[in-house]
């Protein structure tokens, strides 16, 4: 199937496909949703066993052959598991763009957000999670734990600007 566009695959680059090593897109068919399913496996059975470069690296190839909210959900928790919290809600972002049903790919992004100091997309974040699966109790207490974070962050400044009777601070601090 390779050879069809010039694509000669040795032993060697099978070995490194299925290692995870391989960022070249091999096609193992001529659909292009059965060769996705198949790196989405191999790269699942490679994140199952902790191997996070290999399985980022196979899921970058899968989302050569399609662009699927899965993939992309996967990809940005290993970047939440390596702590760059940027690259993990771009690709958060990208799955609930891409139509992500799962119910934690807004928890996850809530929490990118917070680490990311952005406390108000993170709430946002929340409430639509909220609205989108209401039984997802833990959305509920991350919101919680949320706000409370968020007001005692805000609390003393407040505290100051109502004793120093500052209207104007106290306005645009609220």
């Amino acid at each position: 199937i390779n050879a069809e566009s010039g694509v000669v695959v040795g032993l060697k680059d099978i070995l490194d496909l299925v290692s995870g090593r391989s960022t070249y897109p091999f096609r193992i068919s001529r659909d292009a949703a059965i060769n996705a399913d198949y790196y989405l496996q191999l790269a699942k059975h490679h994140l199952s066993g902790n191997n996070l470069h290999a399985g980022s690296t196979l899921l970058r190839v899968g989302l050569s052959f399609e662009h699927r909210p899965e993939f992309l959900e996967l990809l940005g928790s290993t970047y939440y598991q390596e702590g760059d919290h940027q690259s993990a809600s771009y690709f958060y972002e990208d799955a609930v763009r891409t139509g992500s049903t799962s119910k934690w790919v807004l928890y996850n992004l809530a929490n990118c957000k917070r680490q990311l100091s952005q406390p108000k997309e993170a709430v946002d974040t929340l409430i639509k999670g909220i609205w989108a699966t209401p039984d997802f109790t833990q959305l509920h207490e991350r919101l919680d734990e949320f706000v409370q974070e968020f007001w005692l962050k805000q609390q003393g400044a407040l505290e100051l600007y109502a004793t120093s009777n500052d209207r104007q601070a106290l306005i645009d601090g609220a």
